[in-house]
């Protein structure tokens, strides 16, 4: 038995175009920035989702 299937695909805006009329908002998923220095700390508590979103490690360096 052979079964053909018939896809249909509706391209999206580039994802880029999308930030930018506001439509797509990734910065919503940010939940805490956090430093380098805390990066292990942050790790360990995982488990216990004690925040909501992403943690972003943003700071690299010392201040």
């Amino acid at each position: 038995m052979v079964m053909l299937y018939r896809v249909v695909i509706n391209p999206l805006p580039a994802p880029g175009a999308m930030i930018e009329r506001g439509t797509l908002q990734p910065q919503r998923l940010i939940g805490r920035r956090i430093g380098l220095e805390d990066a292990p700390d942050a790790l360990v508590e995982m488990d216990r989702f004690l925040d909501t979103g992403v943690t972003v490690v943003d700071r690299f360096g010392r201040s």
